[in-house]
C-alpha cells in the first residue's frame, strides 16, 4: 500500500520557503516579526503533531494490514489446493482400505461357506456310494444287516438319513426290502499273461453297473457265473463260448466297454436256452446284444475304442441309428451272420427306442424274447415272424399307440407280420 506523504526533507524546504515568504509578507505590511515567529513556531508545532499523527495512523494501518495477513495466511493453508488434494487422497485410501477390508472379510466368509457346502456335498456323497455298496449283497436280508452296521459304526452321519434307514430297517419284514446284486460275483477272471490288474479294473467298471441293468431288465443271472479270459494276439477278438461260460478277448481291445457287455449280454440271453443252431435266429439273438450296451450307453454307436484300436477304416464298429431293411438269412450266408443280420435287427430295436423311449423298448424287446420258445427244435425261417409277433402283442399291452409305432416301424423296414 503506498502512501501520500511526503519526505522530511521536502517538507522542512517547503517550511523554509513559507517562513521567509511570511516574513518578507509581514515586513512589508508592517507586521512585528516576534508575533510571526510566534505564528510559525505555532504553526511548526502543528505541523508536527500532524505529521506524528500521520505516522502513528500510517503504523496502525500497517499493522492492521499485517494481521489480515497472518489470518489469510493461517486460512489459506486448509484452502491450499495441495493441502485438499493430500487430504483428499488420505480419505480416499482410508475409504480404500476399509472396502479393502470388508470385502476381504465377505470373500473369507464366502470361501468358508464353500468349503463347507463341498464338505457337506462329498460327506453325502460318500455316504450314498457306501450304502450302495453295503446293499450289493444279492440278498435283502444282508443288505438290511450291512444298512445296521453302517448306522453302528457311525459311517452314516446324516441325521436325516439315520433316521430314514433306521424307520426302514424298524418296519421291514424278513426276506424284503431292497437290495443290489452282486455284480461281481456274476463273473471270475482268468489268471493269463493278458489279464493285468489296470485290465482287471476296466473291465469291472464296464460291467457292474451293465450287469444291474440287465437285471432290472428281467436277465437276471446269479446263479450262472462266466469266466473273463484275457489274451493276447487275437486280432482284436471277442468271442463268448456258451458250452464253456467263458468269455475270450484280446488285450488290445480289453478297454472298450461296448464288447465285454456284449458278451455277457450273449451270456445273459441264452442262459436257460438250447443251443440252437439256425442263423436267423442268433442274428436276432446278436441283434439284441449289439443294442443292449447301446441302449445303456444312450448312444447309437458301438465300439468306437475297438475300432480305433485295430485301426479300422469307420469311427466305430456299427452305427444302430442307420436305417436297415429285413432280410432272411440263408445257411449258406453265414459270415453275415452276426453282423449284417445283428445290425438289421439292432438298427430295428434303436428306432423303436427313439419312437417310444429307452423304459418302454427296453422292456417291450426283453418281453417279446422271452416269449420265444427255448428248444433249440424252433423252426428258424419262421423266427423273424415269430418274434415280430410278440413284440406287437407286447406293446398292445402297453398301449395302442405304442403297437401302431411298432407296426410302422416293421412295414417300413420290411419285417414279416
Amino acid at each position: 500500500m503506498m502512501s501520500n506523504q511526503r519526505s522530511p526533507w521536502s517538507i522542512a524546504a517547503i517550511g523554509i520557503l513559507a517562513l521567509w515568504s511570511i516574513t518578507i509578507s509581514a515586513e512589508a505590511a508592517g507586521i512585528d516579526p516576534a508575533t510571526l515567529g510566534e505564528a510559525a513556531l505555532t504553526w511548526e508545532q502543528q505541523k508536527w503533531r500532524d505529521e506524528y499523527q500521520l505516522k502513528r495512523d500510517d503504523y496502525q494501518l500497517k499493522s492492521r494490514e499485517l494481521d489480515l495477513k497472518q489470518q489469510e495466511q493461517q486460512r489459506s493453508k486448509w484452502t491450499n489446493p495441495l493441502v485438499v488434494a493430500i487430504l483428499a487422497a488420505a480419505v480416499a485410501g482410508l475409504g480404500s482400505a476399509v472396502v479393502a477390508m470388508i470385502n476381504g472379510r465377505l470373500q473369507r466368509d464366502i470361501e468358508q461357506s464353500k468349503a463347507a457346502e463341498s464338505l457337506r456335498i462329498e460327506e453325502s456323497r460318500s455316504e450314498a456310494v457306501r450304502i450302495l455298496e453295503m446293499i450289493k449283497t444279492g440278498e435283502p436280508d444282508k443288505a438290511a444287516g450291512n444298512l445296521q452296521f453302517l448306522i453302528d459304526t457311525g459311517l452314516i452321519s446324516n441325521k436325516e438319513r439315520v433316521a430314514q434307514i433306521e424307520h426302514y430297517l424298524s418296519t421291514r419284514q424278513p426276506g424284503t426290502g431292497p437290495y443290489l446284486p452282486a455284480a461281481e460275483g456274476r463273473y471270475t477272471f482268468e489268471q493269463s499273461e493278458g489279464l493285468t490288474k489296470p485290465v482287471a479294473k476296466k473291465l469291472e467298471k464296464s460291467l457292474n453297473d451293465f450287469i444291474v441293468y440287465l437285471d432290472r431288465l428281467g436277465l437276471k443271472r446269479e446263479t450262472e457265473k462266466v469266466s473273463i479270459k484275457i489274451v493276447k494276439g487275437e486280432a482284436g477278438g471277442a468271442y463268448y463260448f456258451s458250452d464253456k461260460k467263458e468269455i475270450v478277448m484280446d488285450q488290445l481291445i480289453a478297454g472298450d466297454v461296448d464288447l465285454p457287455r456284449r458278451e455277457y449280454s450273449h451270456h445273459a440271453l441264452m442262459v436257460g436256452r438250447e443251443k440252437a443252431t439256425g442263423p436267423n435266429f442268433y442274428a436276432l439273438e446278436s441283434g439284441l446284444a449289439f443294442y443292449l450296451p447301446c441302449s445303456f450307453a444312450g448312444r447309437p454307436t458301438f465300439g468306437e475304442f475297438a475300432a480305433s484300436a485295430v485301426k479300422l477304416d469307420r469311427p466305430s464298429i456299427g452305427d444302430l441309428s442307420q436305417p436297415l431293411n429285413f432280410n432272411p438269412i440263408n445257411p449258406r450266408d453265414a459270415e453275415n451272420l452276426f453282423f449284417e443280420g445283428g445290425m438289421t435287427w439292432a438298427s430295428l430295436f434303436w428306432e423303436v427306442r427313439t419312437r417310444l423311449g429307452q423304459e418302454m423298448a427296453d422292456a417291450l424287446v426283453i418281453q417279446a424274447w422271452q416269449k420265444l420258445p427255448t428248444s433249440s427244435r424252433t423252426a428258424d425261417r419262421p423266427l423273424a415272424k415269430t418274434f415280430d409277433q410278440k413284440l406287437l402283442t407286447a406293446a398292445e399291452n402297453v398301449s395302442e399307440d405304442a403297437r401302431s409305432v411298432i407296426s410302422t416301424i416293421l412295414k417300413d423296414r420290411g419285417f414279416p407280420l
